[in-house]
């Protein structure tokens, strides 16, 4: 963008926390956050960011390559500016195909798993121990996806004890144990059958990380 006279900075994200966008894989698992906050999210900092770049028509054209071929006597690229970056970013890596391959699997490895006896059973000892302490949940789910929970800016008293029971269930019936021991097998076997794709994939973004590195430090 530069070379075309923009002064573009791109807007990076910081740091994401992992443990924070995993940790409710399996519903809530905390009994001291379910004391506390019920369904509801601790509060977080949120990150401030600058400013999106404001480009003109001209320099959105130029970004996208979906303008003139030319601009201020030089060639704009195919894709512009934002396809030459993918481009050199993907220089000598393999082809991907399905770069979405984790994530279907994911997916497919979830309805597995929902269906997997042993797993629907735990999830039957939990709903019965919920509703000996007065909560009608099949799922453990559910509880998150009340409306009733998490209504409002903090948890009502009816949400902590609801969340408290869920995760002293839980902890009663072995839910998470079964319930990950059961994932991470289908994980497993995904991860064999599809060994060469993930491979493949997994390859293509170590060269991508590689040049990333090596366009910065240009």
């Amino acid at each position: 963008m530069k070379r075309f006279g923009f002064d573009y900075q791109v807007v990076l994200p910081g740091q994401r926390n992992f443990a924070a966008a995993n940790e409710r894989n399996f519903g809530l698992t905390d009994e001291s956050s379910a004391r506390s906050y019920g369904y509801h999210l601790p509060a977080q900092k949120k990150e401030k960011l600058p400013p999106e770049p404001d480009l003109s028509a001209q320099g959105q054209a130029v970004m996208s390559g979906t303008g003139q071929g030319r601009y201020k006597g030089l060639n704009v690229p195919d894709g512009g500016c934002d396809g030459e970056s993918k481009r050199a970013l993907a220089k000598g890596a393999p082809k991907i195909d399905d770069p979405d391959a984790a994530g279907v699997l994911a997916l497919q490895i979830s309805q597995k798993v929902e269906q997997d006896s042993r797993v629907r059973e735990a999830f039957g000892e939990w709903s019965a121990c919920m509703k000996k302490r007065g909560f009608d949940y099949k799922h453990p789910m559910d509880p998150i996806d009340d409306p009733n929970n998490q209504a409002g800016s903090t948890a009502s008293k009816r949400e902590i004890e609801t969340a408290v029971a869920d995760v002293q269930c839980k902890r009663q019936t072995r839910l998470i144990s079964t319930w990950a021991t059961v994932t991470v097998a289908y994980q497993k076997q995904a991860i064999e059958k599809n060994a060469e794709r993930l491979k493949n994939i997994k390859e293509a973004l170590q060269v991508m990380l590689r040049n990333a590195s090596k366009l910065q430090g240009s």
